[in-house]
């Protein structure tokens, strides 16, 4: 875990809460956006070939998203690759 996830985890420990994005800098709020996204534009577009019947099954995860970035974000991305997909 690198230095500013430790000191995030401190100031969020005192305040009593989990998560504030005044604890993490723009990069960091920039690179959990794009590990938001990347699965849900990938749940949109199945679900549009399932609509379309060019695909015959799909189990929707949206909205699970969020778990596997946080995971990510506190475990590295190795972990985001094992879990997502």
């Amino acid at each position: 875990m690198s230095q500013q996830q430790l000191s995030s985890e401190k100031a969020a420990a005192q305040r009593g809460t989990r998560f504030s994005s005044a604890d993490f800098d723009r990069a960091t709020l920039r690179q959990l956006y794009r590990k938001l996204l990347l699965p849900r534009l990938i749940e949109e577009k199945m679900l549009l070939l399932l609509r379309q019947g060019r695909l015959s099954k799909w189990f929707s995860g949206i909205g699970q998203e969020a778990i596997a970035s946080g995971c990510a974000l506190a475990h590295g991305d190795a972990l985001l690759k094992l879990i997502a997909y």
